[in-house]
């Protein structure tokens, strides 16, 4: 395999970014691949169908050294699995490129938590030379993984905004011809989710719990803070904060937005907000929908603006 030579400052930033990352109580990469196989962890006793727990015991300890793992690995496992106890990793930056192909069908399985540890893990190891993108599984799980993650809530909350400014560096080297979909997806739902937290979740938290004097103070601190255009998109695929709150029917949250920053007049790549609005109009009343453009007409909204999933005639009721 041909080392390839990273910009030493792009690899300094990314081992700056995740410098803080360390192992909490989750399970390691090891023990979520043996649960595919065993369906246990090595704390718990293995299935023991037909057999007694002793001679499912040692059914399993022959299953494991009949494993295709490197031999040492086998010895641990027979450890952890005979004293029933836990795993545990040290450094994310001492882990080694056989334990991560060893074992890489575990980031299907693992929390997010312990996912965000194996990410700069997998990086670093391809940053030295020593995973190959093009061959390596942990570094192709890892992708599998991110797509399946990237703009959920909870996964981004644990992302500072190095990690991801990192992160996105790395996808962004390694998808040479930006031609890969799967990197599309995933720069699209993180570089359009991150600006929002955490405030933006905060205030959604507070929506749909009714809170909305809560609700307008977070969105004041949004707008004094500038962490994010509360009306517009950056992202090609996503729909706006505004346009979500229009599809969703949460009329109070779109007023408060409008106050604290919000505008209606932009283009997408999608919908305008009064498209938006139009095009679920079946799911609220007449009036509702009126309502709306009442709101809209108190904020200034440009009747003539279009965007690219507009009709050829959209005017409001």
């Amino acid at each position: 395999m041909m080392k390839k030579n990273y910009p030493p400052e792009l690899v300094a930033f990314f081992l700056k970014a995740f410098d803080h990352i360390h192992w909490g109580d989750e399970r390691t990469l090891m023990e979520w691949d043996y649960a595919d196989t065993s369906r246990r962890f090595f704390d718990q006793p293995p299935l023991a169908f037909d057999l007694t727990p002793s001679a499912a015991m040692v059914r399993e300890v022959e299953r494991i050294k009949n494993s295709y793992i490197p031999p040492y690995q086998r010895i641990r496992q027979i450890e952890l699995l005979t004293t029933a106890s836990r795993d545990r990793e040290g450094r994310w930056q001492d882990i080694q490129p056989y334990y991560l192909e060893a074992f890489y069908t575990g980031i299907t399985f693992m929390t997010p938590e312990a996912f965000i540890f194996y990410i700069p893990a997998i990086i670093n190891r391809v940053y030295d030379g020593n995973l190959d993108v093009e061959r390596s599984m942990a570094l192709d799980y890892m992708l599998s993984r991110l797509a399946r993650e990237a703009g959920d809530s909870h996964f981004n909350m644990l992302l500072s905004k190095d990690m991801l400014t990192a992160l996105l560096t790395f996808l962004d080297i390694i998808d040479k011809d930006g031609s890969d979909p799967q990197f599309e997806k995933i720069v699209t739902a993180l570089g359009f989710f991150y600006p929002q937290k955490p405030l933006y979740d905060h205030f959604m938290d507070a929506i749909y719990g009714k809170e909305f004097g809560e609700a307008k103070a977070i969105a004041q601190e949004m707008k004094r803070q500038g962490v994010i255009d509360l009306g517009d998109t950056s992202s090609n695929s996503s729909d706006s904060p505004l346009e979500e709150y229009i599809a969703w029917d949460k009329f109070e949250a779109v007023e408060i937005l409008l106050r604290h920053g919000a505008t209606l007049n932009y283009e997408s790549m999608g919908d305008t907000a009064v498209e938006t609005l139009i095009e679920t109009a079946e799911n609220r009343s007449i009036s509702e929908t009126i309502r709306y453009l009442d709101l809209f007409a108190q904020y200034g909204i440009n009747w003539e603006l279009r965007g690219m999933n507009s009709w050829p005639s959209l005017i409001p009721y």
